[in-house]
């Protein structure tokens, strides 16, 4: 478990998808970002905390698909290797996502878009990488899993990330 310090001390978290690829439609990523926020969302059980999706207006998280050099200093390289990243709250919370990946869902070739969202929504809630197996917040992207949820070792990185009270403002 390994929470990284910066920390969003507000509900909800805000997010919105600012940038679509030209390569799923809209109601497929909205519904895997959706289901990813909500695999977080449950693992706060306990603790008032919720993510909302704001299309207009200020958000905590913007969500983009962008591609080689995009303004952050960290540039994509197209399909393969660097697939996303995504900020820590102190640094913005934002994600970005390759756009040039072959982005699939429930799909044994291609990148799992649901499974990099996961963790790296992580990030964008101050989770660092884990060095414990089958944590989806370990440090490498693996292939399709069935299945695929939080790992006990995720759970308790929330839950440390969010102990603290929240307020209700942006």
């Amino acid at each position: 478990m390994s929470s990284q310090g910066s920390r969003w001390r507000v509900s909800p978290i805000y997010y919105r998808i600012s940038k679509y690829p030209a390569t799923l439609r809209r109601e497929i990523i909205e519904t895997q970002i959706h289901k990813a926020f909500a695999l977080w969302q449950a693992a706060t059980s306990g603790i008032s905390f919720e993510f909302q999706n704001s299309p207009h207006g200020k958000v905590h998280i913007d969500i983009k698909f962008v591609k080689t050099e995009h303004g952050d200093e960290e540039p994509f390289d197209g399909p393969g290797n660097t697939t996303a990243h995504a900020f820590f709250p102190s640094y913005g919370g934002d994600i970005h996502l390759d756009e040039q990946e072959l982005w699939t869902v429930d799909k044994f070739y291609g990148v799992n878009l649901f499974q990099v969202l996961v963790h790296e929504i992580g990030h964008a809630i101050g989770i660092e990488h884990s060095d414990v197996p089958g944590s989806v917040m370990a440090p490498y992207y693996t292939n399709y899993r069935p299945g695929f949820g939080l790992h006990s070792d995720d759970i308790a990185a929330i839950r440390v990330s969010l102990s603290l009270s929240v307020n209700t403002q942006i």
